[in-house]
């Protein structure tokens, strides 16, 4: 149930226009964090140096490995398109890597953060 006041008509409508006019004077903040594109292009995924540093060993080249950690680092953020794009790039580094190729796999594989999740669907299309 909602409190009963004892303020009247007009002083309600004083109450209100002070809130309106305190509000109307603040300034918007400007955003300090601009989103990268989405779906980032496919054979421009960067090495991100920021994801920590989980290792997941795999018989590939050394630069194929960066992606394939990187890859499973994202999968850990829940960031399931990057890890795809990841895994791809290790595809491309390594064409002999069958656990890049499972990596992505398990990247699009069922989970219940991404059921049906449009961008995911989107960046693989």
């Amino acid at each position: 149930a909602a409190a009963a006041t004892n303020m009247t008509i007009p002083e309600t409508l004083t109450v209100v226009s002070l809130l309106a006019a305190a509000t109307a004077t603040v300034p918007p903040i400007a955003p300090t964090w601009v989103p990268e594109p989405w779906p980032p292009v496919e054979n421009d995924i960067p090495l991100y140096s920021d994801l920590g540093n989980l290792s997941f060993p795999v018989k590939a080249t050394p630069a194929a490995q960066r992606y394939v950690d990187q890859g499973f680092r994202l999968i850990a953020a829940f960031d399931f398109g990057r890890a795809v794009l990841s895994f791809r790039a290790a595809q491309r580094l390594d064409s002999t890597c069958a656990m890049c190729l499972w990596g992505e796999a398990f990247a699009l594989g069922p989970n219940l953060n991404t059921f049906d999740e449009p961008r995911l669907v989107a960046s693989v299309a």
